[in-house]
This record gives structure tokens, sequence and C-alpha cells, in this order.
């Protein structure tokens, strides 16, 4: 598996991160000689977290800025 493949299954939680430690063997698991496959999952699935951070906040600015326009609106 490429680090790229590996970034999407993070990002888009199609495989979990000990799905992905199953295909390599045991002493590959150990943090001081992690294949880099590992952590592009990680990066994958933080950047995926601060992704829906986001969409929720654009919605919140969203109704902000369309409760600030109705403010000024007035009704005749």
């Amino acid at each position: 598996m490429t680090n790229s493949e590996a970034y999407n299954h993070g990002y888009n939680g199609t495989l979990k991160l000990e799905e992905l430690m199953a295909q390599f063997p045991a002493p590959a698991c150990h943090a001081y000689d992690e294949p880099s496959q590992f952590s592009a999952w990680r990066s994958g699935a933080e950047d995926r977290r601060y992704d829906e951070q986001d969409d929720l906040s654009d919605a919140i600015n969203e109704d902000a800025v369309r409760a600030f326009m109705m403010e000024d609106v007035e009704f005749a």
C-alpha cells in the first residue's frame, strides 16, 4: 500500500489503523520502526477532523451573516 492510499483510507475512514497495522509484520508496528503508511493514515484522519470543524464553523458564520443582513432590512 502506498502512502497516498493510506492517507485516503485515513481521511475517508475506509480502513482502521489497526487493520492497516495488521498488513505489516509485527516488529514494524513499533513507533520507532513504523512504516510511513501509518503516519500517512494518521495525517489523513487528522485532516478529516479539521475539515469537519471547518464545515461547522462555515455554517455558523453563514447564519451570523444572514442574521446581520436581516437586521438592516426595513419592513414597510
